[in-house]
């Protein structure tokens, strides 16, 4: 891919994938990644060959991205995990979100050790959205695999609530 994107394209990036019929709004089980020279997109696995597409690019803040063979990898297992934003609804402060991030993992049948980092702000249809960077540390391989696969909170299909080995 040429030029960067970074968390903050994520709505732009997910509603270009829509446009172009390769992502539905409501899809299911649909995550989008925005990271640097990457765009990292989860999907389940009978949607991986059709997305599979060459030659895609778009417009973003008057640059243009082009986005080159695509690859499809599986998922890893690690013990620590990290997502450049989280955003759960009603959850705008640390404490809130991290007692938020715990209910989630516990409705996953996740136990690990959670780190609220730095506040952080995406936008959304003209609106900042308010979210927090997390980390998680002491995951086993399974729930690795869960928290990587489900992700945490909302907005995943903007880059949100994300995880990635760290």
């Amino acid at each position: 891919m040429s030029g960067l994107i970074t968390h903050r394209d994520g709505y732009t990036l997910f509603s270009m994938l829509c446009k172009r019929d390769l992502l539905e709004h409501g899809e299911q089980f649909t995550q989008v990644l925005p990271c640097g020279r990457e765009l990292l997109l989860r999907v389940p696995q009978p949607r991986v060959a059709e997305l599979l597409v060459e030659d895609l690019s778009c417009e973003i803040k008057n640059r243009s991205v082009i986005f080159g063979q695509p690859v499809a990898t599986a998922i890893r297992a690690a013990n620590r995990l990290y997502a450049h934003i989280v955003t759960v609804k009603g959850s705008t402060c640390d404490q809130t979100l991290k007692a938020s991030v715990r209910t989630k993992l516990g409705h996953l049948g996740v136990s690990c050790a959670v780190d609220v980092l730095a506040r952080r702000t995406i936008p959304v249809a003209g609106n900042e959205i308010v979210g927090y960077s997390v980390r998680l540390r002491n995951v086993s391989d399974t729930d690795s695999y869960t928290v990587q696969t489900w992700g945490i909170g909302g907005r995943r299909r903007m880059g949100c609530g994300v995880f990635v080995r760290c």
